[in-house]
């Protein structure tokens, strides 16, 4: 079977990124697979570091020049409705008015027996436009658009819209988690029967070949205070990922028990000036460290020498980073109403926060750091996430997929709506 995966950034380390890169590897062991990354915006046709699957070209050409010209009126009245007026959605526009005229150059070529799209966003709309009813394809929502983001309102648009086209033309359609399937299902109105979930799995094998150095070893080499408690928190630093809420809990709680811990900060993005200038005015430059990007190997040698993991974010949809997490034998720190908790929560695994108070939060914090946990049993739970079961699930789904879809083959005409 050759597989077309369309989805997450080459170089990319978000969630749903790593989810793709992770089931291209485990569908490789035994199919063809194609990976269509959405950015970078060029691309040269290249295999896999590992070697398992091949990356799709994404080179313009004359021709591609002149139907992006051609197209440009007819394609933003089609998605004028996900717009607003801002660079950066002027750039999503041009991007997937891009896609789309690759679509039409490469698909009749690649000839995928199957294509599935991880993400509903205007970069991928091209996608399922062009392949709906062309194509067998599948959708895999990784969350649902929390409206604490800025475009939250023209998103939430989108993926009704989308999820309703996908319904009309019986699509099959997955989700990372319940909850994401819930919540799109509570939002949207869609049928609870056309989603099916089927959840990311975790490599605990990757996190086994740096077991044997000592914390203490560890922190040093990255500048962490030996003794205290590490918790780490891993991902994009923005607004959904509520770090500040972090910050706002070592702000407030007693000296004795700030004095016993470390926030180690992995990630980078557009907040990290506003949660510097906020650990600067409160004065917890010794209790805060910023680790910004991280190699893989940096990253799992980060997990491994840090005592718990927390995850205070606003909206979720089965966070990559608590599997992580477990695989590295880390309790996580969360509140208990995060997307995909229910879905994961082990009493001997995790310490829920009840509410979304600073207080709550603090109180999480301090009965975690007495409490004995167990992190063999903590990585055990972790192996019953395995990406191979996952494969194994969505083969089936293709399967399932590309059957229903027989007798609609072909590529047609451009389609807009």
């Amino acid at each position: 079977m050759k597989v077309l995966i369309v989805g997450g950034t080459l170089s990319g380390k978000t969630g749903d990124t790593n989810a793709i890169k992770s089931i291209a590897n485990e569908l490789a062991q035994t199919e063809e697979v194609f990976v269509f990354p959405i950015l970078p915006v060029f691309v040269r046709q290249m295999i896999s570091p590992n070697g398992s699957y091949k990356f799709v070209k994404k080179t313009p050409s004359l021709s591609i020049i002149f139907f992006c010209v051609k197209s440009s009126f007819r394609w933003l009245k089609r998605v004028a409705p996900y717009l607003r007026c801002s660079l950066r959605d002027c750039f999503r526009y041009f991007l997937s008015l891009y896609h789309l005229a690759l679509l039409r150059r490469d698909l009749p070529v690649l000839k995928p027996d199957i294509v599935h799209v991880h993400g509903i966003s205007l970069e991928m709309l091209p996608f399922i436009d062009y392949l709906v009813n062309k194509f067998p394809l599948m959708v895999t929502c990784h969350g649902i658009s929390d409206y604490s983001e800025h475009d939250a309102f023209t998103r939430a648009n989108l993926e009704q819209d989308v999820l309703k086209k996908l319904v009309a033309h019986n699509i099959m359609i997955t989700a990372v988690s319940s909850a994401v399937k819930q919540e799109a299902v509570t939002r949207f109105d869609i049928p609870l029967a056309d989603i099916a979930v089927v959840r990311n799995g975790v490599d605990v094998e990757r996190f086994a070949s740096g077991r044997g150095t000592s914390k203490e070893g560890a922190r040093s080499r990255f500048r962490l205070p030996r003794r205290a408690s590490v918790i780490i928190q891993v991902g994009t630093l923005n607004t959904r990922k509520n770090h500040i809420a972090v910050l706002r809990a070592l702000a407030s709680m007693e000296l004795q028990l700030r004095a016993q811990l470390c926030y180690l900060i992995v990630g980078d993005g557009k907040e990290r000036d506003n949660l510097l200038r906020y650990v600067r005015m409160h004065k917890l430059e010794q209790n805060v460290v910023f680790a910004g990007q991280v190699s893989d190997s940096e990253l799992i040698a980060l997990y491994l020498l840090s005592d718990f993991f927390v995850l205070p974010s606003i909206s979720e949809g089965l966070p990559l980073v608590f599997l992580e997490a477990l695989a590295a034998g880390l309790p996580i720190i969360t509140f208990s109403d995060v997307e995909g908790v229910e879905e994961v929560y082990r009493p001997n695994c995790m310490q829920l926060v009840s509410d979304r108070s600073t207080t709550s939060l603090v109180s999480a914090i301090q009965i975690a750091t007495k409490t004995q946990w167990d992190r063999q049993s903590i990585t055990d739970y972790a192996r019953s996430w395995d990406w191979k079961t996952v494969g194994k699930t969505y083969l089936d789904l293709y399967r399932t997929s590309i059957q229903a879809s027989r007798g609609n083959s072909g590529i047609g005409p451009l389609s807009m709506g």
